[in-house]
Order: structure tokens, then sequence, then C-alpha cells
């Protein structure tokens, strides 16, 4: 073989290994999700809604929070790509929005079909965790009044709303998209339940005494 021909093959070899070495690497990658450091840091309290969905008077769990020029302060997505807060923004470990203690847990998945029921009390949070392989999710819990939303949410990463206005909360991954779920907030707090009164017994224990008698024949 001509020295140009053999080198010309070599290339061609070359270019092959390096092909099949970047496909196998963007299979690997496409299967290994990355785990996300979001649920490091606490969701952020006190600030607007991410966006305006139904009314003024909608509520939007971040970890992030940026400050306008005017002092305002507005919940903003976790960035997916960098795994962080965007930039012009921060995390929110000086004022967490603290999760109550009587939070139903939930997972949160894009295959989800049927229609879930729940009745909760006021104030009382419902928490959701990303399923592992649903990538990012939106979830939006939508009343007459009042709209809910997440922002987008990365898998295996948590979040919660607590329900602080009584209603009937329609569930979806889209504003538009099919219910998942249907939350009903009573008009009275959550109230654990009473534990039964321990009650003591005296207990009387009756002694008997057993007389054997024993005749002796001579």
């Amino acid at each position: 073989m001509a020295p140009q021909r053999r080198c010309f093959a070599m290339q061609h070899v070359h270019l092959q290994l390096l092909l099949l070495i970047q496909v196998a690497t963007y299979v690997v990658s496409a299967q290994a999700s990355p785990v996300s450091s979001a649920n490091n840091h606490p969701l952020c309290n006190g600030c607007e809604p991410l966006t305006i969905a139904a009314s003024s008077r909608n509520a939007s769990p971040g970890r992030c929070m940026y400050t306008r020029s005017n002092g305002a302060q507005t919940c903003v997505s976790w960035s997916v790509q960098s795994d962080s807060c965007p930039h012009y923004s921060r995390t929110c470990e000086d004022n967490p929005l603290a999760k109550p203690a009587n939070t139903t847990e939930l997972i949160l998945s894009r295959s989800t079909q049927l229609q879930l029921s729940l009745a909760i009390g006021l104030n009382q949070a419902v928490s959701w965790t990303v399923e592992d392989g649903a990538g990012v999710l939106t979830l939006y819990c939508i009343s007459d009044t009042r709209v809910y939303q997440s922002g987008r949410v990365p898998e295996n990463v948590h979040f919660f709303f607590v329900f602080d206005e009584p209603g009937f909360y329609e569930c979806k991954l889209g504003k538009h998209s099919p219910t998942v779920m249907v939350i009903t907030v009573q008009d009275t707090p959550w109230v654990p339940p009473s534990l039964p009164t321990k009650i003591e017994t005296a207990t009387t224990s009756t002694a008997t005494t057993a007389t054997t008698t024993t005749t002796t024949t001579t």
C-alpha cells in the first residue's frame, strides 16, 4: 500500500474511533442523570410569585431570591443548567421557608394518570419530590382565588406549598394540562389527634392459704 493511502486509512480509523467515543460518552451522560444540589438549600420565605398566573394572589416557592431596585423580592427557579441560582439571585439560608411538622409527603411523576384526592387543614403543607427519571417538572395548584406554582423543579428535588387559604385546588403539570390531583383545604387548621388518657387500674391480690391436716394412725 502506498504511504499516502496508508496514512489516509489510519486517519479514517482514528476518526471512527473518536466518533465512537463521543457517541458512547453521550449515551452514558444521557442515561446517568446528575444529582442536583438544590436540596441542600431551603425554599425562600416571603417573596413575590415567580409569575402572575390567574390572579394577584399567588405563591411560588423557589430556592433563589432576586431583589429588585425598588426593594421588592421575587422568587426565582433553581437553574437546571448550572445547578445553582441564576447569577443575579442568591439562596435563602438567611430567610428560609419552614416546612410545617404536619406535612404530607408525595411523589410527583410525569406519568401520573389517576387523580389523587387529598383533604388538609388550613396552613398545612404538601410536599412533592420529583420522581427519578421524570426530568424537569412544574406543578400548578389553582383555586378560584389563589395559584401556587413550583417553578422548574429537577428530578429528585423536593418542594412544598403551605396552603394558607381554604378552597378547592386543582393541581396540574401545566396551566392547561389535565388535573392530576385535587386538594381540599378546610377553613380550620389541622389538629393532631388527641392521645387517649392513661387510666391507672388498681390491682388487688388475694392470697389464699391452704391448710393441710395430717392424721397419724397408731
